[in-house]
C-alpha cells in the first residue's frame, strides 16, 4: 500500500511524507517488539532506516536535527532488540 502511495504520489512524495513513514515504521516496531515478535519489529526498523538513510543522502548537510535523531532511535531500537536475541 505505501509503495502505491508514494508511486501515486511521486514528486510530491516530500521529505516530511518520507520522515513520517519511517516514525511509523519505527512506532510499529515498538509494538511488535513488545508483544513478542522480533523478527517482524526487525523487518520494520530495517524500513524505517532505509527510509531514512535515502533522506539523509537526499538531503545532505540540510538534514534537519529532527529526522537525524529518528534515525539514530531507530538504530538504536534495533540494536536492542537484537542483543535480546541473540
Amino acid at each position: 500500500m505505501c509503495a502505491a502511495l508514494r508511486e501515486a504520489m511521486g514528486e510530491h512524495w516530500s521529505p516530511d511524507y518520507r520522515n513520517e513513514l519511517a516514525k511509523h515504521y519505527g512506532n510499529r516496531a515498538v509494538l511488535l517488539a513488545e508483544q513478542g515478535h522480533p523478527q517482524e519489529a526487525l523487518g520494520d526498523y530495517a524500513r524505517a532506516i532505509e527510509l531514512d538513510e535515502v533522506l539523509r543522502e537526499a538531503m545532505g548537510e540540510h538534514w534537519p536535527p529532527d529526522y537525524r535523531n529518528g534515525l539514530a532511535r531507530h538504530y538504536g531500537n534495533r540494536a536492542k532488540i537484537g542483543r535480546a536475541h541473540v
